[in-house]
Parts: structure tokens; C-alpha cells; sequence
């Protein structure tokens, strides 16, 4: 409903206010797939996926870069 696309607006708000040199179109399709993705069961990405496609036809989005995330979950884990 209306709080999924309050939640999209509001993820691409918060992308174009830290990356401002990005495309719109890269930024909205992020913002959709950040906010999507995790609610979806390994079954559904696919199908999200081929969605995204039809959608935004040709369009690539770069690796998201999780650098300090990444390092913080390795650090934790192998402190385990």
C-alpha cells in the first residue's frame, strides 16, 4: 500500500541526500530494491529480479558498497 511507497520515497530521499551525483533513475531503483528485498523468501528474488527488468529495461545498478558493515560482521563473528 501507500506506507511501501512512503518507505521507497523515503529510502531514495535518504540515498539522494548522501549521493547527489547519481542518477535518479539508479538511486529510485536502489531505494526499491533496498527496501524490497529483504522481505522477499529466496524463491521470490528471481521473480523480483525479472520484475526490476521489465521495469527499468538496460539498467545495471552497481554492487552496493557494505565496506564497514562487512567489516564490523567479519570482526564479530570471528570474535565468536
Amino acid at each position: 500500500g501507500m506506507r511501501a511507497v512512503k518507505s521507497i520515497i523515503v529510502a531514495a530521499g535518504n540515498l539522494k541526500r548522501r549521493d547527489g551525483e547519481t542518477s535518479e533513475l539508479l538511486l529510485t531503483m536502489r531505494a526499491i530494491k533496498d527496501v524490497n528485498l529483504p522481505k522477499f523468501t529466496t524463491e521470490d528474488i528471481p521473480l523480483f529480479s525479472g520484475i526490476a527488468r521489465d521495469l527499468f529495461p538496460g539498467l545495471e545498478l552497481p554492487e552496493p558498497d557494505y565496506g564497514a558493515l562487512t567489516t564490523a560482521l567479519e570482526d564479530a563473528v570471528a570474535g565468536q
